[in-house]
């Protein structure tokens, strides 16, 4: 696969190009670390819920756009949750500015400073935990959600017993060859020189 950008040769399991950086290929899954960075920013959201009630909105909002990203195969709505993010931080700032003007700073002004303090925080940690990370398999995302892996790939571990399985039928096979031609053998059926050629043939699996 050849960046468009730069015209590097990288391997088809880069998401990246090797030397300038361009998303060369958005179509693979999100490996484990990617898993627990997006599993934290969730987490967060649903968090700040529990705390404040805030996050109740946001996760909603975010449901509901990642829902109609699936739907429409379009991951311009999942974007869209950032741009929503950044609008109630807005919203908070000034209700607190007025709020803080009419009342002077009292319990309800200081809850929602540490409400907006909160959403900036999950705000600027968004784009490491989770936007970041949808750009890079914008594609895999889009056909298979962020916690799939490749259909019907088989683990290390069941690889290596089909693996072991094949040589052990393998060795069993040639065995029961050469049993076979040595029986041939002993009952006069081949001439020794034919039990070598065959005895030959078997090893080096051309029989």
């Amino acid at each position: 696969m050849f960046c468009k950008e730069c015209g590097t040769e990288n391997i088809d399991t880069k998401i990246e190009c090797i030397k300038c950086k361009t998303i060369i290929n958005s179509n693979l899954p999100l490996d484990g670390t990617e898993r627990v960075m997006i599993s934290s920013f969730l987490f967060l959201l649903v968090a700040s819920s529990f705390f404040f009630g805030f996050g109740i909105i946001l996760t909603f909002i975010y449901l509901a756009f990642f829902y109609i990203s699936k739907k429409d195969k379009k991951i311009k709505y999942l974007y869209n949750v950032k741009k929503i993010l950044l609008l109630y931080i807005c919203t908070l700032l000034v209700i607190s500015i007025i709020t803080a003007l009419a009342v002077r700073y009292n319990d309800v002004t200081y809850t929602i400073l540490i409400i907006l303090l909160t959403n900036s925080i999950i705000y600027f940690l968004s784009d490491i935990l989770y936007f970041n990370i949808i750009k890079r398999h914008e594609k895999w995302i889009l056909n298979n959600g962020i916690f799939a892996d490749f259909k019907g790939e088989k683990s290390f571990i069941e690889k290596t017993t089909e693996k072991i399985q094949t040589i052990k039928k393998e060795s069993t096979n040639t065995a029961d060859e050469l049993l076979k031609w040595a029986e041939l053998k002993e009952k006069g059926l081949i001439t020794d020189e034919e039990f070598q050629k065959g005895k030959e043939k078997i090893l080096e699996g051309k029989l």
